[in-house]
C-alpha cells in the first residue's frame, strides 16, 4: 500500500503543484491516504478509480461525495443503473469536469478545458 500511496503523491504534487506546496508533505500523505480510504468506502477499488477519487478530492473538495453543493457527485457514485465501480468512476470524472469547466476559475485549480 505504501509504494501505492507514494505514486499518488508524485501524481497529485504533478498534477496540482499549488495546492500541494500550500499543503506540505504531511498534509498532502494524509488526505491522498485519507481520500484512498474514502474511496474504497464507496466501493472503488482499482487503483485506477482511487487514484481518480483521489484526483476529485483535490479538484472538488476532500469531501466532495458529500457535499450538498454537488449532489450529482454522491448521486453517480450511488447509481444502481451503472454496477462497475470503473464504469461509475468514469461517469463521474466526466461529471466533474463538466462542473468545472462551468464554474469560474480559482486560483491554485488546474483548468479542465
Amino acid at each position: 500500500m505504501r509504494l501505492y500511496v507514494d505514486r499518488v503523491i508524485d501524481h497529485v504534487d504533478a498534477q496540482f503543484p499549488e495546492t500541494c506546496a500550500s499543503l506540505g508533505p504531511a498534509a498532502i500523505r494524509a488526505r491522498v491516504v485519507a481520500s484512498i480510504e474514502r474511496g474504497r468506502q464507496r466501493g472503488f477499488a482499482s487503483e485506477r478509480d482511487l487514484c481518480l477519487f483521489v484526483d476529485l478530492g483535490f479538484m472538488l473538495g476532500p469531501q466532495f461525495d458529500v457535499d450538498p453543493a454537488l449532489p450529482w457527485a454522491s448521486a453517480t457514485i450511488e447509481n444502481d443503473l451503472l454496477p462497475d465501480p470503473s464504469d461509475r468512476m468514469d461517469e463521474l470524472y466526466e461529471r466533474a469536469l463538466e462542473h468545472l469547466r462551468a464554474a469560474p476559475a480559482t486560483p491554485g485549480r488546474r483548468d479542465p478545458r
